[in-house]
């Protein structure tokens, strides 16, 4: 592009919004969604609630979900990631998950009444995810290095549950028997050989499978309610 020195003719409008162009990239985006009460199958209301997303460097396809009663759920992804989502639904306070590094597929899934849930993942991570049901606290999942297929499951009344996961694993499978409330699955990435089986009284059962994936079934029988079962992405030999 010429130079504009004094005595020179004015540019082009076209040159200045060229110009200008060069200077709307590497700015920080925020995305703020903000949704009304709903109703759900349990008739509960779910309360209004409003989510910020941070994104910088670069970073695609980043969800936050958050239902019914919830208080500074926040979700920080930074460096080079893709496909970021953190669910939070009940009654929680104070979940944060942050992603840092070469991630993908991270998914952070909180039900029931919980407190001070964390998830942090660094390094070379693929397919992590955290499960966490019913009352439970201090709940924190630590993942580093090259891992492939890590799932975590805490279901009940806890208190103070870490679980610490680093190495390569594959062959991920769920069951889940007897009364139970608020039990959930969630399979990212590129998994072989995923199954989830859930039987006996149920409350809240939902299974989430997104990413490229073969072999992957759910199964749920016996007294449910409010069961709900989503697969995106490529998935042969269901």
């Amino acid at each position: 592009m010429r130079g504009h020195f004094a005595g020179d003719q004015p540019l082009p409008p076209d040159e200045i919004i060229f110009n200008q162009s060069l200077c709307i990239t590497c700015r920080e985006i925020q995305i703020t969604s903000t949704s009304t009460p709903t109703t759900n199958l349990n008739s509960t209301t779910v309360d209004e609630k409003t989510s910020t997303l941070t994104k910088w460097s670069s970073s695609l396809d980043i969800s936050t979900t958050t239902s019914d009663s919830s208080s500074v759920v926040s979700t920080i992804t930074n460096s080079s990631s893709s496909d970021v989502s953190t669910t939070t639904s009940g009654s929680s306070s104070v979940v944060l998950t942050t992603t840092s590094s070469s991630s993908s597929n991270i998914s952070t899934t909180t039900n029931g009444s919980s407190l001070a849930i964390s998830t942090t993942t660094s390094d070379s991570s693929s397919v992590i995810s955290t499960i966490t049901n019913s009352s439970s606290s201090d709940v924190s999942t630590t993942t580093s290095g090259f891992s492939s297929g890590v799932p975590t499951n805490t279901s009940g009344s806890s208190s103070n549950i870490s679980t610490t996961t680093s190495g390569s694993s594959l062959a991920i499978s769920t069951t889940t028997s007897g009364s139970s409330s608020v039990v959930s699955t969630i399979t990212n990435g590129s998994s072989s050989g995923v199954s989830t089986t859930t039987s006996g009284s149920l409350s809240g059962v939902s299974a989430n499978t997104s990413g490229s994936s073969s072999n992957v079934s759910t199964t749920t029988s016996g007294s449910s309610l409010a069961v709900s079962t989503t697969t995106n992405g490529s998935l042969p030999g269901e």
